[in-house]
């Protein structure tokens, strides 16, 4: 029988305006002793030395499936470690995911992507290339739909030259990629975040 706190982490789709589960903090902390995903929430909280009288509430959210897991912890008061920075933070967010080579258990939590600390130009290209590969080769739709020409880009291609606009025609094929994230509604390509 699935836990009543945090429903053994079984986290719905995240679908606009509602978050997919909501968790109460004082529910989780007596929940630990008898269920793996409070006590694993749990330790995130302790990890972020958090507190259950410091949280209003936690909404748990999953964009799509085999994504990180998305936490959202709303705050009651400001921290008194905060002062120092000048600002009441009220709400802490956050990613929960795992590696590529080492599944978890639950399935709301999926593989992260691999982040650069100071990247240097080369090593965000080469990420970028990858990304794009990976694209190319296992999502066909992404390829196969109709798209919108887009009415300016900014081209970054030309060794030497300084990146310029440029305003393409209806008849526009070039290969281009998008350096922004998804503006508009997940129902074209709802199992890739591309």
């Amino acid at each position: 029988m699935a836990c009543k706190t945090c429903h053994g982490l079984d986290v719905p789709p995240f679908e606009a305006p509602e978050f997919g589960l909501r968790v109460d903090p004082t529910r989780l902390e007596l929940s630990v002793p008898n269920c793996d995903g409070c006590a694993f929430l749990h330790g995130a909280l302790n990890a972020l030395d958090l507190i259950p009288m410091q949280i209003a509430y936690i909404d748990l959210y999953n964009a799509l499936k085999g994504a990180p897991l998305g936490v959202s912890i709303q705050l009651r008061d400001m921290r008194p470690t905060d002062q120092q920075y000048g600002v009441a933070r009220r709400k802490i967010c956050l990613e929960l995911f795992v590696s590529d080579d080492k599944p978890s258990r639950w399935p709301c939590i999926g593989a992260g992507r691999p982040l650069l600390g100071q990247p240097s130009l080369q090593d965000a290209v080469s990420l970028a290339s990858l990304w794009y590969a990976d694209c190319k080769a296992h999502h066909k739709s992404c390829h196969s739909t109709p798209r919108t020409t887009p009415t300016r880009l900014v081209h970054v291609g030309v060794p030497g030259r300084y990146p310029h606009l440029v305003e393409p025609g209806m008849d526009f094929e070039e290969p281009y990629l998008p350096l922004s994230h998804c503006w508009g509604s997940r129902t074209i390509h709802p199992d890739h975040n591309c």
